[in-house]
């Protein structure tokens, strides 16, 4: 909702809910080939052994507001919100009778936010605001149950109650100024501290804490980050840039697995590191034939510390830094209407990413496994994995394709009962592997998705039929290699439908 209370002052009020229920994205399948800790092994494509199947429920919910005050020649911009979210996954993790391990995670999140900008004048050759940010957050777990063979020497069932509390306050100022007719240099620069702490219990079958006592971690995390652009206009419809950034992203703890077990000595697990990005990027952005065709194109490098990389597996997912990375890339996308009623749209993207250092990274090998120098497998497969360390330095990121595609063409057609517009879109991957040991693979894949949409011609109402994967191409959504097996449930298979909209 906008309200106007004065000519000064706007007022943008939103809401918004949202409940969803079911199990895609989350019943993994065993890979082929692979074989279970208990035995299990592919079953097929879009099938799976998990008994129960898994499945999971999302409630969220959010409100926000923005008040634009005009003060002359300043403006000023308070934006706040909230936002609170309820989950429950239950995760079967091996795939297996009897079951070896099993989670029940029970999430709870809420969120505020508060910001405040001050505008300086628009008509000059300087434009520049400053401003200030408070986040607070509250994200736990109420509890997450794991049950199982895993969990025999707890008496069969172990509860982590955990929560993390953040207060992040942050200060920041960003100007532009006119360095010379057709040439701008921006320059920002940003302060941020991370308040954590971290309130864990643990509990065995019987209700006793694991640990001797609860234990709580405090960690604060502080940084500097800024930024530099200059761009110049070689035409009115030619902008290049250059701009270098320095990026923050906080560390923290890993609420599905809290504690660590060295030697027998069972302690809490130290938080994650900070991640910081030095990132450099030079860039065209174009317009031709009287903004017809719309193309861009940049090349980035990025350098990472500390890289936090995710890591599936036993059920859950652990952050772990990853030490150092270098990316670098070239992306081109670009907006077309080489006719009346056709529109395309486009973009590639080339990726170069590895790791520059990562001593002691983690290595799965299917059973039966030795480490050392050269981990590896003995001998035929007898189920489930052993996880080795060894120098990752050199091996590709994870998640990282070499090369993606996609292309996208729309037929508008008005007619007298409202207008129709044909899509169609095409995406190709190169492939990727999934973890940072770079063991198990996505294969490449294309997608070939369409859509017919109808919006009468008072905008009232609308509708739309759609497929996606026309091909059938078989993928997944994530693969994970845990200490019970290799799995990762499917991508959805040729799927169609119908939406229906009323506009008011």
């Amino acid at each position: 909702m906008l309200w106007e209370p004065t000519d000064l002052t706007k007022i943008r009020l939103i809401a918004d809910y949202s409940y969803s229920e079911g199990d895609e994205g989350l019943n993994a399948t065993m890979i082929p080939g692979a074989v279970g800790i208990l035995g299990a092994t592919f079953s097929g494509r879009y099938t799976t052994t998990n008994s129960p199947s898994d499945y999971g429920d999302n409630t969220q919910y959010g409100f926000s507001a923005r008040v634009d005050q005009d003060l002359g020649s300043l403006q000023l911009v308070s934006i706040s919100a909230y936002r609170a979210n309820d989950q429950y996954f239950h995760i079967d993790v091996d795939s297996s009778t009897p079951v070896f391990l099993r989670s029940d995670l029970t999430g709870r999140n809420r969120t505020f936010s508060q910001e405040l900008q001050l505008h300086g004048p628009t008509d000059g050759k300087l434009n520049w605001l400053i401003g200030a940010y408070y986040f607070n957050s509250s994200a736990g777990l109420r509890p997450l149950t794991f049950t199982g063979i895993t969990q025999t020497p707890v008496g069969g069932r172990k509860d982590t109650i955990d929560t993390v509390h953040l207060d992040s306050y942050s200060g920041f100022v960003d100007g532009s100024y006119e360095l010379f007719p057709d040439t701008k240099l921006t320059l920002g620069l940003r302060y941020t501290t991370d308040r954590l702490k971290n309130d864990v219990l643990i509990l065995d079958a019987a209700g006793n804490a694991i640990l001797t006592t609860p234990f709580v971690q405090k960690d604060t995390f502080s940084k500097l980050t800024y930024r530099a652009i200059l761009d110049h206009h070689f035409t009115e419809d030619v902008l290049g840039y250059a701009s270098y950034s320095r990026g923050f992203k906080s560390g923290g703890y890993n609420l599905t697995n809290p504690i660590r077990t060295i030697g027998g000595v069972t302690t809490p697990a130290p938080p994650v590191a900070p991640e910081i990005i030095d990132a450099f990027e030079v860039g065209l952005k174009t317009e031709w034939f009287d903004n017809r065709l719309r193309a861009n194109i940049s090349a980035f490098y990025y350098n990472y510390k500390n890289l936090q990389v995710a890591s599936v597996g036993n059920g859950t997912s652990t952050i772990i830094n990853g030490a150092n990375a270098h990316i670098k890339g070239v992306d081109v996308d670009f907006e077309a209407s080489p006719v009346a009623r056709i529109r395309l749209n486009g973009g590639l993207s080339f990726l170069d990413s590895e790791f520059s250092s990562f001593a002691n990274g983690p290595f799965t090998v299917p059973n039966p496994a030795t480490c050392g120098t050269n981990p590896q497998t003995t001998g035929p497969l007898t189920g489930g994995n052993t996880t080795c360390s060894l120098d990752l330095t050199a091996f590709r990121t994870p998640r990282a394709p070499k090369f993606t595609g996609s292309l996208s063409a729309t037929y508008d057609l008005p007619t007298e009962i409202g207008d129709f517009a044909l899509t169609g879109s095409v995406y190709h991957n190169s492939g990727f592997a999934w973890e940072a040991d770079n063991r198990l693979k996505q294969a490449a894949y294309t997608l070939l998705n369409a859509t017919l949409g109808w919006a009468s011609s008072d905008g009232e109402f609308s509708a739309s039929l759609w497929a996606k994967n026309l091909g059938n191409s078989y993928y997944y959504t994530y693969v994970s290699a845990a200490t019970p097996r290799d799995a990762g449930p499917p991508a959805p298979p040729r799927t169609y439908g119908m939406n229906l909209g009323v506009h008011f």
